[in-house]
């Protein structure tokens, strides 16, 4: 039996392998804990978001403005961007869906984009036009009918991974 090349391992549901590997080279390890956090969200709430970055090569990420250090280079990262929700209301479901919050989840308002990463510390940010601020008071005051957790874990320090 011949075995599975990234492009049949990295398919299920809408999720098609051109989304998990990096657009210019088309490289690509993701990360299988990565992979599966981003199933049980497709299968919590269906395919109403697309992934627009997983896996980059360092040249991709140069050119997309990605940090140095990004978590996209290890295949441990990836953007979503809502269908039918904003990214507010696709953070507040990501974060309900198993391992979402012991991760980095990161809100980029101004792109229609969340991150989510593999990070080893839990961290729930907001991309502002002043600074990174904590999720959950941001998505607070601008969307009260949205439920929110009491999230504890608040990253000090900006998270340098868009």
């Amino acid at each position: 039996m011949k075995p599975l090349d990234k492009r049949q391992l990295f398919t299920f549901g809408p999720i098609l392998p051109e989304h998990w590997l990096c657009p210019c080279c088309d490289a690509g390890d993701i990360n299988l804990d990565l992979l599966n956090d981003v199933w049980e969200l497709w299968r919590q709430i269906g395919s109403h978001w697309k992934i627009t970055s997983a896996f980059r090569c360092e040249k991709h990420n140069k050119a997309v403005g990605g940090m140095p250090n990004s978590y996209h280079l290890t295949g441990m990262a990836v953007d979503i961007q809502p269908i039918l929700h904003t990214p507010a209301q696709l953070a507040v479901m990501a974060y309900a869906t198993p391992h979402w919050a012991h991760h980095g989840l990161l809100l980029y308002p101004a792109r229609g984009i969340i991150h989510y990463d593999l990070r080893p510390q839990p961290a729930a940010l907001v991309d502002t036009p002043t600074g990174w601020l904590p999720l959950w008071p941001w998505i607070r005051e601008r969307y009260p009918h949205l439920p929110t957790p009491n999230y504890p874990h608040q990253h000090p320090t900006p998270p340098g991974d868009p």
